[in-house]
């Protein structure tokens, strides 16, 4: 369908969120509803597992081996989160997120990929042992992107090459890598290192990543464009919840 009229954003007012079903527990509705109430003039689209699996068979065929043959559900939410804002632009958020400021806040009309830097360690092994998979790694439970960006384009060809991939002798680590923040975070920051910043006044936005609420900002002009990286927590607008827990 059409996508809701944003002449003035590169990155169009759509939300995507997903879940096995459209029955969804009290807890999570009210988390949903966060981002209902902070963004009254967005599109929600909500997907359950037979409407992702659709759209990837109709709009993108040529990944729906991959998305099919990767071994667990998550690994195909992953995949899926990708591809849909690929495809439609949007914000994508996982459903145990609440939103605590509007996006017309954290967005720049001329940002074109926003994502946010998870935590960092001073090893891999201390990474590894809280369950990250890079010492200083982007996370993927939150981002936005307009449609059609290459960051987003090479993050899905990077998974459909390794669908049938095995990483390493640990199934969870596997899916951290196959699909999760590893390769996510090697894709965007590879590509942030590879696209020159704009030349343009006030096109490029550096903050300290230990200052300024952990931010990290390039505001890029349409794509090819580097991402831009805010801080990721409730600092950065949003945050998200794991057995009732602040993570």
């Amino acid at each position: 369908g059409s996508e809701p009229s944003s002449p003035e954003r590169a990155i169009p007012r759509i939300l995507h969120q997903t879940y096995p079903t459209a029955a969804v527990p009290p807890r999570i509705s009210g988390l949903l509803e966060t981002w209902r109430r902070q963004n009254p003039n967005w599109e929600v689209r909500f997907w359950d597992d037979a409407a992702c699996e659709a759209f990837v068979r109709d709009s993108f065929p040529a990944y729906y081996t991959a998305y099919r043959g990767l071994p667990k559900d998550v690994e195909r939410a992953d995949f899926f989160r990708y591809m849909v804002v690929l495809k439609h632009g949007g914000v994508y958020a996982d459903v145990d997120t609440e939103c605590r400021t509007p996006m017309d806040e954290l967005l720049l009309p001329d940002d074109t990929f926003v994502a946010g830097w998870e935590n960092e360690f001073p090893t891999a092994a201390k990474a590894i042992r809280r369950h990250y998979i890079r010492k200083r790694q982007i996370l993927q439970w939150t981002f936005a992107a307009a449609p059609g960006h290459p960051a987003l384009k090479a993050v899905c060809d990077r998974v459909n090459d390794n669908y049938d991939h095995i990483f390493s002798n640990n199934t969870n680590r596997d899916t951290l890598e196959r699909t999760g923040p590893g390769v996510w975070t090697d894709v965007l920051v590879d590509y942030a290192l590879n696209v020159p910043l704009p030349a343009r006044a006030g096109g490029a936005r550096a903050r300290n990543p230990h200052q300024d609420g952990g931010q990290l900002a390039w505001s890029p002009p349409p794509p090819p464009s580097p991402p831009r990286v805010h801080a990721g927590g409730a600092g950065g607008g949003f945050r998200r919840f794991r057995g009732g827990c602040l993570r």
